[in-house]
């Protein structure tokens, strides 16, 4: 969600290129909202929906580009965003609801989530990128860190502590186009929720949860061929520890996820 956050936002912006004795320089500065598909957020901070949504995100952001006049293959960039989210549109439950709620609880903390009654979540996201190309290669690297509050938050209308945390997270990434139409890639990254927690002990034993959900760390190897001028088959492979990096959707039963496992994806593609 916070790369959705990057990528679009209903708003205004403004931006300003400039070409200086040092290297090119680029501003962005936008403001606006950004409405949230299916409960991406919802299952990231309490791996299951809830009984509202986290539908709109307000959102402050501003990006600087810089590639140097000594180096003027290298790309670099940072981008640092404010974002703010209210729990939305809660059910209101009934008194039998909220026994049966207790009760399972009592058994299983884990499911508080889905009886959060209110919560405001507030991401700040500092982004740093680099880009090289040299000859027939590419190299990528990028670092994000997420300073987290959760503020406001009730279980069954009962306040509960404000928690904050720092996500963290990095990749990278090298591609050596062998032909006009192929390109071979290797990529590293990793991923915590919280980097005083990087195993997600503390937040499993606090919560219940599975601490396997918390981190994510892998290597991945791919190609990607161009067999026609609008169309690309994009094949990966990759080997994690943690399962940090499936955390969104709807589908998954996380209590499930186990440390490690395997990645393959085919993807065709049509560019236009």
């Amino acid at each position: 969600s916070m790369r959705d956050a990057l990528l679009s936002v209903d708003g205004g912006n403004v931006y300003m290129n400039g070409h200086t004795s040092v290297g090119d320089v680029t501003f962005e500065a936008y403001l606006g909202t950004r409405n949230l598909e299916e409960s991406v957020v919802e299952n990231l901070m309490f791996q299951a929906d809830t009984s509202g949504d986290f539908g709109t995100a307000d959102v402050a952001g501003a990006r600087l580009g810089f590639s140097p006049a000594v180096l003027p293959d290298l790309d670099l960039a940072l981008s640092v965003i404010d974002v703010s989210m209210d729990l939305e549109n809660v059910d209101s439950f009934t008194p039998q609801q909220i026994g049966l709620a207790y009760a399972e609880l009592l058994s299983n903390p884990a499911a508080a989530g889905k009886y959060a009654t209110s919560a405001t979540i507030e991401p700040f996201v500092q982004l740093l990128s680099a880009q090289y190309s040299w000859l027939s290669w590419v190299f990528t690297a990028e670092y994000l860190q997420v300073d987290i509050d959760l503020t406001d938050l009730s279980i069954l209308d009962v306040p509960q502590p404000d928690n904050f945390t720092t996500l963290e997270s990095y990749y990278a990434q090298v591609e050596w186009q062998a032909s006009e139409s192929l390109s071979l890639f290797s990529r590293y990254e990793y991923l915590v929720y919280d980097k005083d927690d990087r195993k997600g002990e503390a937040y499993a034993q606090r919560t219940g949860r599975n601490p396997v959900a918390y981190y994510s760390s892998g290597v991945t190897l791919g190609a990607r061929w161009y067999f026609q001028p609008d169309f690309s088959i994009t094949g990966e492979i990759g080997s994690f520890v943690g399962a940090a990096s499936l955390i969104g959707p709807n589908s998954i039963d996380y209590a499930e996820l186990v440390e490690d496992w395997d990645l393959f994806v085919v993807q065709l593609s049509y560019h236009f």
